[in-house]
């Protein structure tokens, strides 16, 4: 998915959040390319039914929720990885359906509570960089913008 915001294109990667808040999947070797490559891609959860959107950029958020070890070697691997799946596709005919699971070092809703009951003083700068709420009447609701 992509949106505008002002003019800048953002790629989505939506992942709705109800009662489990500690880990995530991605689908696709798309999904997993542009995780990982793409400047432009964004990681968006969607936490039911609080109607919250918390903005992330992905590999800060990788990095602070599944490993701190997530380097440009990991990146060459998966990029290698990429390339042969490709590959093998191309090649052979063989269709790849890939999924990666991110188990999350804090819940995501910990991690919303925690920037929004400090929004000047929390961990998440790098991370988070936006949190939307719908309300009831059907308007957003910005109550985070990161400044970085």
């Amino acid at each position: 998915m992509s949106t505008s915001l002002l003019g800048q294109v953002r790629k989505i990667e939506l992942k709705t959040v109800g009662r489990s808040d500690d880990w995530f999947a991605i689908n696709g070797l798309a999904g997993i390319e542009n995780l990982f490559f793409d400047d432009s891609y964004w990681l968006y959860f969607a936490i039911v039914p609080d109607n919250y959107v918390v903005a992330t950029r992905p590999i800060p958020f990788l990095r602070k929720q599944v490993s701190s070890n997530i380097d440009d070697r990991v990146s060459q691997y998966i990029r290698a990885w990429i390339s042969l799946t490709k590959a093998i596709t191309k090649d052979f005919g063989i269709k790849f359906i890939p999924r990666i699971n991110f188990k999350t070092q804090t819940p995501i809703r910990k991690m919303l509570s925690e920037v929004l009951d400090n929004p000047d003083h929390h961990d998440w700068g790098d991370v988070v960089k936006e949190i939307w709420q719908l309300n009831e009447d059907g308007r957003w609701i910005q109550h985070y913008l990161s400044e970085n």
